[in-house]
């Protein structure tokens, strides 16, 4: 049954025009300021310009010709990954971005919806959009089936007041990211700080061996151990985690799975305070601390589980493993060895050299860690809530079960 005053219209009416990138490539020239942008730079409704492409002035004119980007225009990955979104900002970006073939831009007409009403009513349907596509070696979803299909939509005010609400909590998770972003590069430059200029709270000035007084290097072998301990199974429901599963100090399952229907490389038992850190390719950052309980918990064994052993607090050394220089160090060890994939061992690990300060300096930097942590894992709790009620009301606001006041 149609909600009152909403009309079910297709994307051709509602929109001027809808159309897909560029045909073919483009000459890529570094530091042009020109973007060339594909699906995998369309992330959480926004345009990531981090490691995108960048073009010659030449090809950009003329593929800007067909894709003319403006701000409102809804964005759709047509090809491959099926289904990401975002709503066009304006930024002096806007006018020298052009995309790939496997992007589609839909232009609404602004005076009968709203472009971020519109990107969240797509949203909505994402499961619809990704089944309409086809394909069998690559899945495709065609320039026709998104004109064609429909969405119900409200009055233009009730559909501005929709969009705020959404648009509200979905600023708020991103403020809360760009808050650990800011933590993250506060840990970096106190170690930087500390460790690499000697600029640490009651430090004198005097070296001895190139160190500050007390001060000394230590290899990983004296301060962690790996763990391989089999986790026992004591329950028919387990949590697991696979090296999908965690990414850039995040744990992103706690779902439960029946333990007869895991995987063989499910086996390896964690608890409070360990590291989990991925064997494969470090530069993909598949680590995480893990700050809870883990009795429900079991590992695969691509995952190495580091256990602190001696007095340098585990926060300390994961924030060590996780930092940038540590982690080209062992990307090239990973590439090094002859193998499927690049991949380390514990070995690599236990034979990095890590500076371990006086045990007065050593205590306040473990706190301002802890600190550190606490506050990006509380904003990380807070996004999930926030995430649960967005996508709660997604579905009502866009149905209209849920009605505003216009």
């Amino acid at each position: 049954m149609m909600t009152e005053n909403w009309n079910t219209l297709t994307l051709a009416e509602i929109c001027q025009n809808i159309t897909d990138g560029k045909h073919g490539d483009c000459k890529p020239q570094s530091g042009s300021g020109f973007y060339f942008l594909s699906a995998k730079d369309i992330v959480d409704g926004k345009l990531n310009y981090n490691g995108a492409r960048e073009i010659v002035e030449e090809d950009f004119i003329e593929t800007h010709r067909r894709t003319k980007l403006e701000s409102g225009d809804v964005l759709i990955t047509n090809s491959g990954t099926i289904g990401r979104m975002a709503v066009v900002r304006k930024t002096e970006k806007t006018n020298r971005t052009t995309f790939q073939k496997s992007v589609a831009i839909i232009k609404p007409k602004q005076d009968i919806v709203n472009p971020f009403f519109l990107y969240y009513s797509l949203l909505s349907n994402k499961k619809a959009i990704v089944n309409a596509a086809g394909g069998t070696t690559q899945q495709n979803l065609l320039l026709k089936d998104i004109r064609s299909f429909e969405i119900s939509i409200p009055p233009l005010k009730e559909q501005r007041r929709i969009a705020e609400i959404l648009s509200a909590l979905d600023e708020k998770i991103e403020l809360n990211l760009q808050m650990n972003r800011t933590l993250e590069k506060i840990a970096q430059a106190t170690f930087k700080q500390w460790f690499v200029d000697f600029q640490f709270p009651g430090f004198d000035g005097e070296l001895v061996d190139s160190l500050p007084k007390g001060w000394k290097k230590v290899r990983l072998e004296d301060l962690v151990d790996t763990i391989s301990a089999t986790h026992k199974f004591p329950n028919d429901k387990i949590i697991f985690l696979n090296t999908s599963d965690i990414s850039e100090g995040q744990v992103l399952r706690s779902d439960y799975s029946d333990v007869k229907t895991l995987p063989g490389q499910a086996k390896k038992s964690i608890k409070k305070n360990d590291i989990l850190y991925s064997e494969i390719r470090p530069i993909n950052k598949r680590f995480a601390y893990v700050d809870f309980d883990a009795d429900d918990y079991v590992v695969s064994t691509k995952l190495m589980v580091l256990r602190a052993k001696s007095f340098v607090d585990s926060i300390v050394l994961y924030y060590f493993l996780k930092s940038e220089d540590v982690i080209r160090e062992l990307q090239m060890l990973a590439e090094s060895r002859s193998g499927t994939f690049p991949q380390i061992t514990f070995f690599h690990i236990k034979n990095l050299e890590m500076i371990v300060p006086d045990d007065k300096t050593l205590e306040l930097y473990t706190s301002i860690l802890k600190s550190n942590f606490e506050k990006i894992n509380s904003n990380l709790r807070l996004n999930q809530t926030l995430t649960q009620i967005r996508n709660g009301l997604l579905p009502k606001l866009m149905s209209g079960k849920i009605r505003v006041a216009e």
